[in-house]
């Protein structure tokens, strides 16, 4: 049975060494988009939208800083993290 087949390139943008996937630009797009709906709402309770702006570099970090702890206790190699707790944080510990 033959059907659709897509052959898409998993990465969307090549700048240089950095190369962007999909999910890169999916995630881009909607960390944009959930600070505008924040600015916006909080217009709509009467705060000042610079709040939400000025906290939106924080979340960025703190976001990215979460999404590589949760990423290395995932891995679940105790071993190696209590060895060496720096090297398994700056790089994947495969």
């Amino acid at each position: 049975m033959t059907g659709i087949v897509f052959s898409i390139d998993p990465v969307a943008l090549r700048f240089g060494v950095v190369d962007f996937r999909w999910y890169n630009v999916a995630i881009i797009v909607a960390f944009i988009t959930g600070t505008v709906i924040a600015a916006l709402e909080a217009k709509r309770r009467e705060l000042k939208s610079d709040y939400v702006y000025s906290l939106t570099p924080w979340m960025l970090i703190t976001g990215l800083v979460g999404v590589r702890l949760f990423h290395v206790a995932h891995k679940s190699r105790l071993s190696i993290i209590r060895q060496k707790p720096v090297l398994s944080l700056a790089r994947n510990i495969d």
